[in-house]
């Protein structure tokens, strides 16, 4: 057995600071270790030490013998039970040669340690030798510290000496761990600059234990808008619980896998997000923990309310992702390696085909094995050395390497109380003029589309160009003159979409870019069961049968196919709250609805003078109920 597999016990000053002491009898293998000790000029002056300092502790030894003699008051203390296993005490070499005697060894050298340790007042007693063998007030580094700490290469040392005493057995090897293999990095800057990537991440490693779940997060808010989106109203999502969602699922193991490691995600870096945008994050949010008690509201990303816990938290694991694949590749560009992003690999993934083998996952334990048993080497005098080429090659290989970009598309929940439609496209109508979809066109769209949930998907579909749209041109383009496109024509060529995901062929034929504005009203109102749920009441007072008369009579005088869709998104977006009075006039209030151009009111059109007056808001759902039978 080499002395490497020796080297397990700690330094004799660590001895003299844990005080053998009491009566018990020192076993056979350790009084011939420590006979064999006391010839060594190096060791003996600490063992002489050894002994004042657990005089204290030690109890009269049989035979008077002189306590200023270690061996021979461990042979004294030895006798009766110096003998184990009938092995004599003297005939036993100090050097372990097998495991079972290296064991044994151990066992009872813990069994006089461990009392030791557990002893009270060790703390003062510890002091009180340090200031004992101070050779200074001020000064702690005193002679016995620096003897107890002394190093010297075994190797020098006389061969029969060194076979007699196995001095390698008593070298301190600290316990390897990563805080000290850090520390020892940041004590080298030039290791600090030959090694980013180690450096990185062993300083930002408690921020990236979060990335490991990015699919299963990116999953599990799929999952939920798939269901949700456009069905649920805020304050029922603030109330329905994520087990409850689970319970409830078609495929309960599925949403229990993805939301485990959604919680994963939110409980590792949640603590590191600080801010949406410019807004910091509400301390009640920041308290938030993710459970299966959790309200899903808080799982739903949207631009405000809970909504932006999850939107900011995804932001920020994309972030740190496509951070430290970038700097993967600025380390191979730096060895002149083939990039990762290179024209013969996929360089960047969209959210929607994110996998686990995109993701950047490891395990510390692993990282901090391999680093103890590879990358660390301990010297005969017991100093230790680190490889920090092979530990940050180890992350290349295993973790960071063959790691695509990730495009990170978040989609925004659409609760049924906030339809308005207005957040939607209010950019869309300033780029592209809008204008009313026919009648006969709309219910042939919804008869072909038969279902909410094929009018949901197509929803989606129509989320994603009018996005498309808003950004074309960026700030610089105001008006795009492209409204009489086929829409089916737009996102076959310009989007690389498969139109025939739209499902309806009189959408695909009759609907422009010009109708996407009324195409998403009208998909909206079929997917939500009742868009008025969340009007208040004081606006839903009926007409008196003067009142509906007097609106029945100016019907054949408006455009109803304009006043309708505009009227009802007005209530949907404004009547939720109570900030307007329903005493007010209906006429004059409506008057100022935007029209779909942007360019002017509805009180701007001639035709609008026909509109009764005298109408109050109180009455406006009544009004427009009205107005919808008759356009229809």
């Amino acid at each position: 057995m080499d002395e490497d597999t020796l080297r397990r016990l700690e330094a004799i000053d660590t001895l003299v600071r844990r005080r053998i002491g009491g009566n018990r009898p020192i076993p056979a293998q350790l009084l011939v270790v420590m006979r064999q000790l006391a010839r060594d000029p190096h060791t003996q002056g600490g063992l002489q030490q050894l002994m004042q300092l657990t005089a204290n502790h030690a109890r009269p030894q049989r035979g008077g013998v002189a306590g200023n003699d270690p061996v021979l008051a461990a042979a004294a203390s030895a006798a009766g039970g110096g003998r184990l296993g009938g092995a004599d005490p003297l005939s036993l070499s100090p050097v372990l040669s097998t495991l079972p005697q290296r064991a044994y060894w151990e066992q009872v050298f813990a069994s006089w340690i461990d009392p030791v340790l557990k002893q009270d007042e060790l703390a003062e007693r510890v002091e009180a030798a340090y200031a004992k063998y101070s050779t200074s007030d001020e000064d702690e580094a005193s002679v016995f510290v620096a003897e107890m700490l002394e190093q010297y290469d075994v190797t020098t040392m006389d061969r029969a000496l060194r076979l007699a005493t196995a001095p390698a057995l008593w070298v301190y090897r600290r316990p390897f761990s990563l805080p000290e293999f850090r520390m020892e990095l940041n004590l080298a800057p030039k290791a600090v600059r030959a090694f980013p990537l180690l450096h990185s991440f062993l300083e930002e490693e408690p921020r990236l234990r979060g990335l490991r779940h990015m699919s299963a997060m990116i999953e599990w808010i799929s999952l939920l808008l798939g269901r949700f989106n456009n069905r649920i109203d805020h304050a029922t999502a603030s109330k329905t619980t994520v087990a409850e969602v689970i319970r409830e699922s078609p495929d309960p193991m599925r949403w229990m896998s993805a939301f485990h490691g959604f919680r994963q995600a939110w409980n590792t870096s949640w603590q590191f997000v600080e801010r949406f945008g410019c807004m910091e994050i509400p301390a009640l949010y920041k308290r938030v923990e993710m459970e299966p008690a959790t309200p899903i509201s808080f799982c739903l990303p949207g631009e405000k309310d809970e909504g932006i816990c999850p939107l900011t938290l995804a932001r920020f694991l994309g972030q740190q992702h496509n951070r430290f694949v970038e700097k993967v590749d600025e380390i191979l560009l730096m060895r002149g390696e083939e990039l990762q992003r290179s024209a013969s690999r996929q360089g960047v993934v969209s959210s929607k085909f994110f996998t686990n083998a995109h993701s950047l996952s490891y395990r510390l334990e692993a990282f901090a094995e391999f680093v103890e048993k590879q990358c660390t080497q301990h010297s005969a005098s017991g100093s230790v050395a680190y490889d920090f080429k092979s530990a940050e090659q180890y992350l290349l290989d295993t973790v960071f390497m063959g790691k695509p970009l990730i495009d990170l598309e978040v989609r925004m929940m659409q609760y049924t109380n906030a339809q308005s439609g207005g957040s939607v496209t209010a950019l869309l109508r300033q780029k592209v003029r809008q204008e009313p979809l026919n009648k006969d066109a709309c219910d042939q769209i919804l008869k072909e589309l038969a279902s909410p949930s094929v009018a949901r998907h197509v929803m989606e579909l129509l989320e994603t160009t009018i996005s498309f749209l808003q950004a074309t041109g960026g700030a610089f383009v105001q008006r795009l003159d492209i409204g009489d496109k086929p829409l089916g024509e737009y996102v076959q060529t310009v989007l690389l979409m498969d139109s025939k995901e739209f499902v309806s062929r009189t959408l695909l034929k009759e609907v422009c870019l010009k109708h996407i504005d009324a195409l998403w009203r009208l998909l909206r109102d079929f997917t939500v069961v009742d868009p008025f749920t969340h009007v208040r009441t004081k606006y839903k007072a009926p007409l008196d049968e003067k009142q509906a008369e007097l609106l029945q009579e100016s019907v054949d005088a408006l455009k109803l196919d304009v006043l309708v869709p505009l009227l009802k998104e007005f209530i949907c977006s404004q009547l939720t709250e109570d900030h307007m009075g329903d005493d007010a006039d209906v006429k004059g209030t409506v008057g100022y609805i935007d029209l779909p151009d942007g360019d002017a009111y509805l009180m701007d059109l001639d035709w609008f003078d026909a509109f009764p007056d005298g109408l109050q808001m109180k009455n406006v759902l009544a009004v427009y109920k009205l107005l919808e039978e008759a356009h229809k």
